[in-house]
């Protein structure tokens, strides 16, 4: 093998071989190296609209014309095919750098040559046209008043919840409710000046239940959903007038989340009087409360990049340079009441790629895109171990982790794939151990672990899915006891534990999945009783044990999955009566067991549940509830 072969690194066999043709130094075929990793990307996608969702998006493909039959030319590239003189039966693509003397040879398939001709015919025509078009594409902002008697005012987070004072209204909360609005109106039109003008108006207008369905949005995405570039939401856009024209749908909306921020957008197809049809879309930031930018276009297709939308003000121009040019955006459709999702069937695959970005990364765990995320780490191997880094720890502008965003909306497959895609980088020297170590203990900018979180919101498949991880680390001995014990007791800032907050929302699942997997744990790494002790405790700082909360708030389910799983655990450490019954009596800092607390609070059907469980678990370990209550 020569030694200016390029070797690509890659979760799956490529049948591509390439060569670098250069008498000049090795770092100026840096650009072409990175060209040529990208067209590889590109040729092992078997399928065509992907190809091309992927090929409209890259640079390379900038200012591309066909100079012959077999020639093209982009502003850095020429690109040339012929037949292979070493495989006839295959295709030799030649790229010449126009930047250096410099060139790297290709050799592929004619199915997949052919994938590419076609593609870089439809690139020259859609970029002549839009050539045509670019001129008569027209941005308003849309004031519904003169801007001397109204004047554009930012209130996101200035009012609060009517049903809620502690709680104040974000950009999520109006965001959602411009969305819904416009939804409601048979012409999707807003009333800004009406309902998004003062905090008193926000108040009456936006209702606490906003915040739940926000928060479901983002755990169960609606059909359609996808993460895609900035610079592609223009495309995203023909894609959704597209669907709407088939389907005779005047109007839809959809939010726009974006770091840590959220917009909403609304897209409507009108017809003039003359009967031209008009392509409306308007872009709504809470942060610009009582105003949407709006562009109308004769064509579905006449649409740019995100960033023309924003706000022309110098605060959101430096938050848009920041995180949204050259970054990714989540797209979740929103369609009005008896349109079905169904419309959207399929269109994930005409969706352009997510960037290779950090920002794709925490959209994609974020919004749950599990294809999405499967084809990022795919493509992660031929990039710098730096780059890969900056990647998997991505986290957005608050400090919030793209694992830590996952485990909080409940996406399991995708914590499930980022554990396993990450253990597979580990085990192929790609990056180093000490990073799946340090994702091991993610956690939000306040020191919430993400465990905590699963914990708090009762999502048991990803506890186990996450503990499951902890099993190749600990084995490899990548992990001190101290480490283990500081994951395992998943506490937050103020020393309250995981499993007391899954005690104290009733979490019975989370209970016991976390109790089964800590008693392997325990019993590898030989930690002593006390350790297990504070474990099977989850007191607060204040020494308020998990059971003492659960019985306070007559969660009898998860009662009796923590005394069964108690059980077991005794038995298998060799407990003495003394520590377990110091765990079944669960007293509070004044000295006030659990069971106490439930009858003060009226909850007998728990403290019977916590006496039947305690029967069952003391026949196996021989002692009588009589025995017991003398700690009570």
């Amino acid at each position: 093998m020569s030694e200016n072969d390029i070797i690509i690194r890659t979760h799956y066999k490529s049948p591509h071989r390439m060569h670098i043709d250069s008498d000049i130094p090795t770092p100026s075929s840096e650009p072409i190296n990175q060209f040529a990793r990208q067209l590889i990307t590109l040729l092992d996608t078997s399928d065509l609209s992907s190809m091309l969702s992927y090929c409209v998006t890259q640079e390379f493909t900038a200012n591309c014309r066909k100079i012959s039959q077999n020639c093209y030319s982009t502003a850095l590239f020429t690109i040339n095919f012929a037949t292979s003189p070493i495989h006839a039966e295959n295709i030799l693509i030649t790229l010449h750098y126009k930047k250096e003397i410099i060139s790297l040879l290709l050799e592929t398939t004619p199915i997949k040559a052919n994938h590419l001709r076609s593609i870089l015919d439809y690139i020259e025509q859609e970029q002549l046209t839009a050539e045509n078009r670019n001129h008569c594409m027209k941005l308003s902002k849309k004031i519904h008043r003169e801007k001397t008697i109204q004047p554009t005012v930012n209130l996101n987070g200035s009012a609060f919840f009517l049903q809620s004072p502690s709680d104040a209204i974000f950009c999520r909360h109006l965001s959602l409710q411009y969305a819904l609005d416009s939804l409601r109106n048979g012409k999707g039109k807003v009333n800004l000046i009406k309902h998004y003008s003062s905090v008193e108006s926000i108040q009456q207008h936006v209702p606490l239940v906003r915040d739940a369905e926000f928060r479901a949005l983002l755990r169960h995405p609606p059909a359609g959903s996808r993460v895609i570039a900035s610079k592609d939401f223009g495309f995203a856009l023909d894609i959704f007038f597209c669907r709407m024209m088939a389907n005779n749908v005047s109007h839809m909306s959809a939010i726009l989340y974006i770091d840590n921020h959220t917009l909403s957008v609304r897209l409507r197809i009108k017809q003039s009087a003359y009967g031209q049809l008009n392509y409306v879309v308007s872009v709504y930031d809470p942060n610009d409360t009582n105003v949407a930018v709006r562009g109308t276009h004769r064509t579905a297709r006449g649409f740019l990049s995100l960033d023309k939308f924003i706000s022309s003000g110098p605060d959101a121009q430096t938050w848009a340079d920041r995180y949204v040019r050259n970054c990714a955006i989540a797209i979740l459709p929103l369609l009005p009441e008896g349109v079905p999702g169904a419309i959207f069937t399929g269109i994930a695959t005409r969706m352009p790629f997510a960037p290779i970005h950090p920002s794709a990364m925490l959209l994609i765990m974020a919004t749950g895109q599990t294809q999405q995320l499967i084809t990022l780490f795919r493509q992660l191997p031929i990039l710098p171990e730096k780059e890969i880094i900056e990647i998997i720890t991505a986290q957005n502008s608050v400090g919030t982790p793209a694992l830590f965003l996952a485990m909080m909306n409940g996406h399991t497959d995708n914590v499930k794939i980022f554990m396993q895609e990450i253990q597979s980088l580990v085990d192929n020297h790609i990056i180093h151990e000490d990073n799946l170590v340090k994702l091991l203990q993610t956690k939000s900018a306040n020191e919430t672990p993400g465990l905590y979180i699963s914990m708090l919101y009762g999502f048991d498949e990803i506890i186990d899915i996450f503990l499951n991880a902890l099993t190749t680390p600990i084995a490899q001995e990548l992990l001190n006891k101290k480490l283990v014990m500081s994951i395992l007791a998943m506490k937050i800032h103020d020393g309250e534990p995981g499993l007391y907050a899954a005690m104290e929302n009733n979490h019975p699942l989370c209970v016991t999945r976390f109790l089964s997997k800590i008693n392997g744990i325990a019993f590898k790494y030989k930690l002593s009783k006390a350790n297990i002790m504070d474990l099977l405790k989850g007191a607060t700082a204040q020494g308020t044990p998990a059971l003492y909360i659960a019985m306070s708030k007559g969660n009898e389910d998860v009662v009796l999955s923590y005394i069964s799983t108690l059980g077991a655990f005794a038995k298998k450490h060799s407990f003495s009566q003394h520590q377990l019954f110091t765990l079944l009596a669960a007293k509070n800092h004044d000295n006030m067991s659990a069971v106490h607390i439930a009858i003060h609070h009226n909850h007998y059907k728990t403290v019977e549940t916590y006496y039947a469980a305690i029967n069952v678990i003391s026949q196996s370990l021989s002692f009588s509830a009589g025995e017991l209550k003398t700690y009570l």
